[in-house]
């Protein structure tokens, strides 16, 4: 598993899942956090009438998952667009990413949002492939 996380995150992002390093941590720790969370979920609780009630807890759980996932990937994008200044040889699909939704002439307007909701449904993703 830390492999393939490992590879994800260093072809999206140029960024380790594993090693010493804080963020690197933080990733792990929400891919585990979605591991356990997503398989827990039952369509009632999430889309249904028990959606407001969060009987086990699921969606608050889920949520500071998500607010935890939020500035990780906001400082990723940060870290990023510092590095981007200096014009590096190879890109990730951050950078990619961020040069689009800098581009005022693109067809479509590409948001910090929508970057961040294309990673998360990448970890999401990568969470229920184990």
């Amino acid at each position: 598993m830390t492999m393939t996380n490992n590879t994800i995150c260093r072809m999206a992002m140029s960024t380790r899942c594993s090693g010493n390093a804080n963020q690197s941590k933080e990733i792990m720790e929400f891919a585990e956090g979605l591991q356990q969370l997503v398989p827990m979920m039952s369509l009632g609780e999430v889309l249904g009438p028990l959606k407001k009630f969060d009987l086990f807890g699921i969606n608050r759980k889920f949520r500071a998952l998500l607010m935890q996932f939020d500035k990780l990937i906001e400082d990723i994008m940060m870290e990023h667009e510092k590095e981007r200044s200096g014009e590096r040889e190879r890109k990730d699909m951050m950078d990619i990413l961020l040069e689009i939704s800098e581009d005022k002439s693109a067809e479509i307007k590409l948001t910090r949002n929508y970057i961040k909701a294309f990673f998360l449904v990448e970890m999401i993703l990568q969470a229920l492939e184990y």
